[in-house]
Parts: C-alpha cells; structure tokens; sequence
C-alpha cells in the first residue's frame, strides 16, 4: 500500500552529519551496500551457517578482548540479533525502535520507530543502486528503509487477522524479499469465549522496491467451522502452522 515517507525519529548520542548533495547520497547507497564477509540478517548467509569466516580475531585472542563501546536501550529488551553490513549495526527492539549504529563508536547514525515491537534480525540488500533495509513487526506489517538514514520506502501489512505478526528474519534473494507470517492466536485462544483458530501461517514473497505481493504460500487450506466450545462460541480448525 502507499504510505507517506515517514523521517527517522532522533535519539541521543547522534554521529555527527554532513550536508550530503544527491550525488553524495548515492555514493552513500554504494558504500553501505552488504559484502559477502558481512553478518548479514539471521545466520549471516542463504543457508544459515551462523558462521564468520573472516571474524578479525583468533580463539587465543578472547581472554584480550575489552569493551569498546556499549549501547543501552531505553526501556526495553531485545530479540533481534544484530547485523553488521559496511561498518554498521543494525538492531532491533520490543520497543519497536530501529537504529542504526556505527561500528567504530556506537555513535547512532539514525533511528526509526515502527508501529510495534521488532522481534527479528534485519536483511539487507542493495538493488537497482539502492541499500535499504527489511524486516516486520509484531502488527504483520513489513518495512522497507534505506540504510544511509532510515527513511520509509514502503510498508505493508502481509496478513488480515489481528493476530498476524512477523517473529521470524526476512531473507533477500534477487528482487524478492521472503516473510514468513506468524501469530499470536495461541495465546487469546485461552478466552473461551473466542472463537478459537482461525489463523493460518504463510510465507509470502514480495517485490524488494514497492512491496507488492508476488505470491502467498499458506501451510494450511482455509478452516472451517467444527463445533461450539462450552461457552457456546464457535470454534474452527484447522488453523496454526504458524512460520
């Protein structure tokens, strides 16, 4: 769906900026675009290895190690785990708050807050000259922002249900970006008076520039009604199968 461009919202201990002109920001673009050595959403690569081959230091190296910088987060607790892409961190929070940090300093290049909690790692991509950013929240809804200062390209919400939210990363391939929808529902179901399942999980793919569905592949076919639960709500099934 169309949305306004919305701006990053500011946060303390700001790196220092410089008035950049159009032709600098696309040099921007180029610089922070990932490289193959970079920890890249959840496991690093498309299969997951959680492996560094290059990570700058050797097993004997461990016991030297000091803090260099620590960032605190304002009330909140983190899932996401950070990725580092072209000399930035990128992390989420419960908060909904998306910063991006700079490696050397943990100085805050830019934050933005989303509609609601952000449980997952963020993917990254470069297409067409553009790096930006991808990840969901726990409303179902997907963004897109460009990396060199947090702006909205587009969000949509993947899911109709209320229940509907993203818990797992996003991966990249080419021009698609891939999600897979979770819920919420098992937790309401405990109302007996809820008219218990009928959310069913997906893993959708959409285009990386506008955000518009490519496909939908659900895990189960549509539940239909079954009985009455002794409160004499309507209850459906099958539903689940969450991603």
């Amino acid at each position: 769906m169309p949305v306004e461009r919305t701006a990053a919202v500011d946060e303390p201990n700001r790196c220092a900026r410089e008035p950049r002109s159009a032709r600098d920001a696309n040099r921007m673009h180029t610089l922070l675009a990932p490289a193959s050595d970079d920890w890249n959403g959840w496991g690093r690569d498309h299969s997951n290895t959680r492996y560094a081959p290059n990570p700058g230091f050797r097993a004997a190296d461990l016991p030297r190690l000091r803090l260099k910088w620590a960032f605190g987060y304002r009330g909140s607790y983190v899932y996401g785990q950070p990725v580092i892409v072209a000399g930035r961190v990128y992390v989420t929070s419960s908060s909904g708050r998306v910063h991006s940090l700079d490696l050397a300093t943990g100085c805050v290049h830019w934050s933005y807050s989303a509609e609601t909690a952000v449980r997952s790692a963020i993917a990254i991509g470069n297409v067409g000259g553009l790096t930006a950013l991808y990840f969901g929240d726990d409303a179902g809804n997907v963004y897109a922002l460009q990396a060199a200062d947090g702006q909205l390209l587009w969000k949509r919400r993947v899911d109709a249900p209320a229940q509907a939210r993203i818990t797992g990363a996003l991966k990249l391939h080419g021009d698609v970006v891939y999600v897979p929808v979770s819920s919420f529902e098992e937790i309401v179901a405990a109302d007996s008076h809820y008219p218990c399942c009928t959310f069913v999980g997906s893993l959708q793919a959409l285009d990386v520039r506008t955000g518009v569905p490519i496909w939908v592949a659900k895990t189960l076919s549509a539940p239909e009604p079954l009985r009455l639960s002794d409160a004499g709500t309507q209850l459906h099934g099958p539903a689940g199968a969450a991603i």
